[in-house]
């Protein structure tokens, strides 16, 4: 599986179900995402946007609907560090993600788009893929 960033792949959850994606922080990146999407082009619908921001220290959970973004969610943290390697676990349930980093879990985004509306997964930004895995519980 070529894990090239932007990675775009076919996606399809149902309640357990979980990504599982490790890869190395670019030592130059400000920002990178993790989407859960509605299709595969860029403009589908987003049911889960996991988006760490060095610039402003913190990580923002979001959906993006008929070309609107929603309130945010901000975790004023990041859990990652340039450089280094991580692991990110996006596990499903019926009401919520769950979001893992590196063995902690750091936040429940309620769902506000159907589950089994998700289609793809995209990763863009200043990381390196080491692998990208979809596990049922």
């Amino acid at each position: 599986m070529d894990l090239t960033v932007p990675y775009l792949g076919p996606l399809s959850l149902s309640p357990g179900m979980s990504v599982s994606i490790s890869g190395v922080i670019d030592n130059n990146c400000t920002r990178f995402a993790v989407n859960l999407q509605c299709g595969d082009s860029e403009d589908s619908d987003i049911a889960l946007h996991v988006n760490p921001r060095f610039d402003d220290n913190d990580i923002v959970f979001n959906t993006l609907r008929d070309g609107y973004w929603e309130e945010e969610d901000v975790v004023p943290e990041v859990p990652f560090t340039k450089g280094e390697s991580f692991q990110l676990i996006i596990t499903a349930s019926a009401e919520a993600f769950e979001i893992n980093v590196n063995g902690n879990q750091i936040h429940t985004f309620q769902q506000r788009m159907p589950l089994e509306r998700v289609s793809a997964i995209r990763v863009i930004g200043d990381v390196t893929l080491e692998t990208l895995n979809i596990n049922e519980n």
